[in-house]
């Protein structure tokens, strides 16, 4: 059973999958370990703290610095932080 994880202390649990994007042929030909670096990067809210001003943006899409994002790993489970401080903003529909 997985267990219920909330977040403090202002971070803010976050999913940072890609969506799948058409490769686009644009003639370049690149190596095969080039990365595009991301400077922002659009991640959807998993969790925030009950005290969180984005506590009512959950499942929303947040734009966050790339670098920001932090990966932590805990008992075969990988999670992704963002401070609140570092949020520019949510995506509505």
């Amino acid at each position: 059973s997985k267990m219920d994880f909330r977040p403090k202390n202002k971070y803010l649990l976050v999913d940072p999958a890609e969506e799948k994007k058409p490769e686009q042929n644009s003639g370049f030909i690149l190596p095969d370990d080039y990365k595009k670096v991301e400077t922002h990067k659009a991640v959807r809210l998993l969790q925030a703290s009950s005290e969180s001003p984005y506590t009512g943006a959950v499942g929303s899409m947040l734009l966050v610095p790339a670098n920001m994002i932090e990966q932590v790993k805990v008992q075969n489970n990988t999670m992704y932080f963002v401070p609140e401080t570092a949020v520019y903003g949510v995506f509505y529909k």
